[in-house]
């Protein structure tokens, strides 16, 4: 009996899993991002069901994926969690194609957002206290993401800062074959108008957390769905 109930507790779980709604909304801490381009670091805060999904335990610093697509400060976002970018403008000549049609993140992006988020790129050079140090590491992180997953107008590393170019010898050099706990944010306006918005990079945690983690978010939504019954 006690197996039976636990498998329809589970169908209950699964079938209720369409009422979760991830979501994130994008913000800036002062003295950690520049003023142009913009561009990481963003802090990102997400709402209970991404966080069931991703074990995030609260706002956390991100960097956009793609050069050439929009997001906005302050705006919240429906937040898919996904192993692939999405192609926005079609600018992005040497990216990996994966099996959904979108892009496949590097592992040297992979291995330089693992290190940003552990705190161990101070080693490569990056400065994590809250000011101009900190502002410019920011923009030589992202610049040298961009470059990394073949972002347009980003392709001459020698246009780069010495720091950013820094940062993609020591990711090349790393030996990442994957991409490890790292996955992508695709944001949505509207997820159901598919009004597609930007990539951002998250930690994730291993598979049989996220199976957890998924289990989690739609105990939330058969929660929600039987408050309002």
């Amino acid at each position: 009996m006690k197996r039976f109930s636990c498998w329809v507790l589970l169908g209950l779980l699964v079938a209720s899993s369409a009422l979760a709604a991830p979501s994130v909304t994008v913000s800036r801490t002062p003295g950690t991002y520049p003023a142009s381009p913009l561009s990481g670091e963003f802090t990102l805060v997400p709402n209970l069901d991404l966080m069931a999904i991703t074990g995030e335990a609260g706002p956390f610093q991100s960097f956009c994926v793609e050069a050439h697509e929009a997001v906005t400060v302050g705006n919240t976002y429906d937040a898919v969690v996904n192993d692939e970018a999405i192609l926005g403008d079609g600018l992005r000549p040497l990216e990996v194609p994966g099996p959904d049609g979108g892009d496949l993140l590097s592992p040297e992006s992979a291995y330089l957002y693992t290190r940003f988020r552990d705190g161990t790129l101070a080693a490569a050079g990056y400065d994590y206290t809250p000011g101009a140090g900190r502002e410019n590491s920011a923009r030589s992180l992202q610049t040298a993401f961009w470059y990394l997953e073949g972002e347009a107008g980003y392709q001459d590393i020698n246009a780069l800062s010495p720091q950013a170019q820094a940062f993609i010898t020591a990711a090349q050099g790393s030996g990442w074959t994957t991409v490890g706990n790292v996955g992508i944010l695709n944001l949505y306006t509207s997820l159901t108008g598919k009004e597609y918005n930007q990539d951002m990079l998250v930690m994730v945690p291993v598979p049989s957390a996220m199976l957890l983690g998924a289990v989690g978010t739609c105990l939330i939504g058969w929660l929600r769905r039987r408050r309002a019954l």
